[in-house]
């Protein structure tokens, strides 16, 4: 009877180390997706900001455009007439309002995508999270099974 303990714990320490390399190298490839889903999440996000950066400075750029002609068209005005000064000033005053309504607009517009470039990449790394997370949790629940199976083997001895 020694001899088939000590074959059962010899087999049993085979399985413990099978398992343990087991989760070692479950470890290791956690490891790696997890690093490769950031790299894709970074490269992701490097791009859409790229993207993004052109779009506000194009939008920017049409803002200067337009106030530029704006200051043009009102130039112009004053130098045919004194006696519309008060038309110009309420023009003015109506361009300028027009232009901070653009521009606030602008901002708003600005601020939506920011909150929807970051809820994209919360949800991409929180789907990345559960994903890996369910990868590792596997190899985990493995070992736990192999020590239960020894601790019932050692009491049945």
């Amino acid at each position: 009877m020694p001899n088939a303990q000590n074959s059962n714990k010899g087999s049993l320490k085979d399985i413990v180390q099978e398992h343990g390399q087991s989760f070692t190298e479950a470890t290791q490839q956690a490891e790696e997706k997890i690093r490769s889903a950031v790299l894709d999440t970074a490269h992701s996000l490097q791009t859409e900001a790229k993207s993004f950066i052109g779009v506000v400075q194009e939008q920017v750029k049409e803002f200067q455009d337009d106030v530029h002609d704006q200051v043009g068209a009102i130039k112009e005005k004053l130098s045919h007439s004194k006696e519309t000064l008060l038309e110009l000033k309420d023009s003015l005053l109506h361009e300028l309002k027009y232009s901070a309504s653009e521009l606030n607009q602008l901002g708003q517009e600005i601020k939506g995508e920011v909150q929807a470039i970051t809820l994209k990449s919360k949800a991409h790394f929180a789907e990345s999270y559960q994903r890996i997370k369910g990868n590792v949790s596997e190899p985990n629940d493995q070992p736990n099974t192999v020590e239960q199976d020894q601790n019932q083997q050692d009491s049945n001895a």
